[in-house]
C-alpha cells in the first residue's frame, strides 16, 4: 500500500476506498431487498394458486356434470345468476335432484401486476408464472363461454352447451399442471386438494 500512497495522495486513496465500500454496502442492501421481495411474491403467488385451484376444480366439476347429463340423456335445467357480491352461482336441477355452487372467475390481477418485477428477479419463476397466467386466461374463456351458453336464450346456445363440456375439459387439461408448477416454484412442494382456498 506504501507504493500506492507514493503515486496518489492519501485523500484520493481514502476516497476510492470509501467509494468501493459504499458501493459494496449498497449492493448488499439491494440484494437483501430483492430477496425479501422475491419471498413476498412467492407467498402471494402460492396463495393465488390455491384460490385458482378451487376455481379450476369447480369449473371442471360443472362441465363434467353437464357432460354426464348429456351422456345419460338427463333433461336437466341449468341456471346461472350473479350474486350481489359479484360471484356467479351455478345451479343444476333434474326433477328432485339439484346441485350447484359458485363459478369463481380466475384470479389474474396480481399476476399481471407483478409479472415484470418477477421477470427481473427470477427468470425461472417468471416462466412458471407466465404459463400459469396463460392457462388462467384460457380458463376465463371457458368459464365465460359456459355462462354465455347457459344464460343464452336461443336454441343455438342450448345446442352448443351440449357439446361444450368436451371442448371445455380439453382446454382445462393443462391448467392444474401449470398452477402446480408455479406453486412448486413458490413453496417447494406440489399443490394438492387440501391447498384449495374458496375465498381470498
Amino acid at each position: 500500500m506504501e507504493w500506492l500512497s507514493s503515486i496518489l495522495p492519501v485523500t484520493v486513496v481514502v476516497a476510492i476506498t470509501l467509494f468501493v465500500l459504499r458501493e459494496a454496502l449498497e449492493f448488499i442492501k439491494q440484494w437483501r431487498a430483492d430477496r425479501r421481495k422475491g419471498q413476498a411474491y412467492r407467498k402471494l403467488l402460492a396463495r393465488e394458486c390455491e384460490l385458482n385451484l378451487w376455481a379450476q376444480w369447480r369449473l371442471e366439476e360443472t362441465l363434467r356434470e353437464i357432460q354426464q347429463d348429456a351422456e345419460r340423456g338427463v333433461k336437466a335445467e341449468y341456471t346461472i345468476r350473479t350474486l350481489p357480491n359479484g360471484d356467479v352461482e351455478w345451479r343444476r336441477s333434474a326433477g328432485a335432484e339439484y346441485g350447484g355452487g359458485t363459478l369463481s372467475d380466475p384470479r389474474t390481477d396480481l399476476m399481471s401486476k407483478i409479472m415484470v418485477d418477477v421477470a427481473t428477479l427470477d427468470q425461472k419463476l417468471f416462466r412458471s408464472l407466465e404459463d400459469a397466467y396463460d392457462s388462467l386466461i384460457t380458463m376465463r374463456h371457458v368459464r365465460a363461454s359456459l355462462i354465455q351458453f347457459v344464460t343464452g336464450e336461443t336454441e343455438d346456445d342450448r345446442m352448443r352447451l351440449e357439446g361444450f363440456p368436451e371442448y371445455g375439459l380439453s382446454e382445462l387439461e393443462g391448467v392444474r399442471d401449470d398452477l402446480n408448477r408455479l406453486y412448486r416454484q413458490c413453496t417447494g412442494r406440489p399443490i394438492d386438494k387440501a391447498d384449495k382456498r374458496v375465498r381470498g
